[in-house]
């Protein structure tokens, strides 16, 4: 019978582990038995920081790039949609949107509702709301100007009233 190498490992491979098995094993026996092999190096301190720096800048410059390059688009796209012509159907909504609001118009007749333009109503209503405040600052006034005499007559004395205190 031929033997392979394999078959040979296989039958001493027992007797192997029983002669280590009496022995501790160190940890470099330990790597060489499976063959496992670690770094002898450390690891380069400059290469990693420097690694690090780099991809930062070239985040922060692929951002700024992009963040440009958005700015520019949308102005682009604003000048063009303000350059363009306007559209027939949006130029006819606007006219009769003016003409609604710059114009005299009979609404109810029985009821006395007339529609006239927004200017002229604004300042319609402008005017009544400053007749009301002026009006209410008038009465303010008058009110305190009757207070005000009427506690001056009240601690005012005549001169009969001081004779009598003998004040005088």
């Amino acid at each position: 019978m031929t033997e392979t190498k394999e078959q040979k490992k296989i039958e001493t491979a027992p007797a192997k582990d029983a002669l280590q098995s009496l022995q501790p094993l160190r940890p470099e026996d330990i790597f060489k038995q499976a063959e496992i092999d670690y770094e002898r190096e450390d690891v380069n301190g400059v290469r990693i920081i420097g690694s690090f720096i780099i991809g930062t800048i070239v985040v922060a410059i692929v951002m700024f790039a992009i963040s440009q390059y958005f700015i520019i688009s949308r102005e682009h796209e604003m000048l063009e949609s303000a350059l363009k012509p306007e559209n027939n159907l949006l130029r006819d909504v606007r006219q009769r949107e003016e003409g609604a609001l710059n114009s005299y118009k009979v609404i109810d007749e029985k009821k006395g509702i007339y529609q006239i333009p927004i200017s002229e109503a604004m300042k319609i209503i402008a005017d009544e709301a400053y007749q009301k405040k002026k009006a209410a600052l008038e009465a303010q006034m008058k009110e305190s100007a009757v207070a005000k005499d009427d506690e001056m007559r009240k601690t005012e004395l005549r001169p009969t009233e001081m004779k009598k205190s003998g004040q005088r």
